[in-house]
């Protein structure tokens, strides 16, 4: 497999050979440099244990960069995303400012791309907030403001892939209500995980949120 991005590219293959002989052949052609192993690509953070033999995707630096970003690096932090009984209302007239405005729609736009890397822990909170980009409330910007507190006490968190799991593909999902968290929307918010194991025994996690589905 080959992954490519502009002019940087990451070889996967279940032997070393292969990889040696494709590089080899494409260094014929272009004038290439050899990285070897991969430690970080696109900014998540690729690191091994060979004795466990698993891999681990995290976005560590990244979303510290984040946390300096909006001022948040050395805030307090917190156990979950949102707090138990969040319930925002679609008529909430209390509109940001045009600073806090920008603020938050860039943020929104940096823990999305934490979101679809290795952290789909916020994919819920993240996923609704962005539902409020163009007229963003002051809550709104507390609410984000939470996330970040949240991520500060679980940085070091990503996506582990294991060799010898004897576990079968198992499929979770569940949906709210008429929105219990949104009021006046109407709208159910699906989200699903499958654990997937392979011939190969290794474990992959997918998740999404899905929103839009109206009850009838």
């Amino acid at each position: 497999m080959i992954t490519v991005y502009v002019d940087d590219l990451m070889l996967l293959d279940k032997t070393s050979t292969v990889i040696q002989q494709f590089k080899a052949a494409i260094g014929k052609q272009f004038s290439i440099k050899d990285l070897r192993p991969a430690q970080d690509y696109l900014g998540i953070e690729i690191s091994r244990d060979r004795t466990l033999r698993t891999i681990t995707l995290s976005q560590e630096a990244y979303l510290e960069a984040v946390l300096k970003k909006f001022g948040m690096e050395t805030c307090s932090p917190r156990s979950s995303p949102f707090s138990d009984g969040v319930k925002l209302k679609l008529n909430d007239k209390n509109f940001a400012d045009q600073a806090t405005k920008q603020e938050y729609q860039s943020g929104i736009r940096s823990l999305t791309y934490g979101m679809q890397g290795t952290r789909p822990d916020i994919a819920y909170s993240v996923s609704l907030l962005s539902c409020f980009l163009s007229k963003p409330t002051n809550e709104h910007y507390h609410l984000f403001k939470g996330i970040l507190r949240y991520l500060r006490g679980s940085i070091k968190q990503g996506i582990v892939y294991s060799r010898g799991s004897q576990q079968r593909r198992v499929t979770f999902t569940d949906a709210d209500h008429a929105g219990k968290t949104l009021a006046g929307d109407e709208k159910s918010t699906s989200g699903y995980v499958i654990f997937l194991s392979r011939r190969t025994n290794l474990l992959v996690i997918k998740t999404t949120v899905i929103r839009d589905y109206l009850v009838n």
